[in-house]
């Protein structure tokens, strides 16, 4: 991940600009979409500190299909969470999410799906909250691609289903996204390739 420039003083957009991913505008830079996203998922952090929101962490049995090949199940730890307002009903939730067994929900990524999971939250909650515009994904494969966005790299970027395919083809680490993240993406959150 990037390292963030001294310029950024506020340490929740530090850790985030450091850790968490970005979508690209279209004709925006890496840096302009990171601190983007680092400022929205730090907001969203605050927000749910603020409502009172606490996270729940579960083992998550099924998913152990999510593990790469590349991943040990010896190392590897895959868990559930959900996401819960200040009287216990459930605001959003993730499963399959794979933390190192010696470092578990205390993990950076933990902390990044947990803003991840307040930021849909907030958005649905308060879509006018941080300004969130529809965010137009683009095949970042070839300028003239119109093709809907499907698929993304362990490098960030964002591709249709043909070239997200080819990616892999050619030996590129490249998934399938779920609708729910492609939806977070549209409302200008972030998600990660694991």
């Amino acid at each position: 991940m990037a390292q963030a420039p001294k310029s950024i003083t506020d340490p929740r957009v530090r850790f985030f600009y450091a850790n968490a991913g970005y979508a690209k505008k279209a004709g925006e830079s890496v840096h302009s979409a990171t601190l983007r996203n680092a400022k929205a998922l730090a907001d969203a952090e605050n927000y749910a500190e603020d409502h009172g929101w606490t996270y729940q962490w579960e083992e998550d049995p099924q998913g152990y299909d999510s593990l790469g090949e590349d991943e040990d199940p010896e190392d590897i730890e895959v868990l559930w969470v959900q996401l819960l307002d200040e009287s216990g009903a459930s605001l959003a939730s993730l499963g399959g999410v794979n933390l190192r067994k010696d470092r578990g929900i205390k993990d950076k990524y933990a902390r990044v799906v947990e803003a991840e999971l307040a930021l849909e939250a907030m958005v649905e909650s308060e879509p006018q909250r941080n300004g969130h515009e529809h965010v137009r994904l683009k095949c970042d494969m070839a300028l003239d691609c119109q093709e809907p966005v499907t698929h993304i790299d362990n490098k960030g970027y964002a591709y249709c289903t043909k070239h997200g395919e080819q990616r892999k083809a050619y030996g590129t680490p490249c998934r399938k996204l779920r609708p729910s993240e492609i939806t977070k993406l549209e409302q200008g959150g972030t998600t990660r390739y694991r």
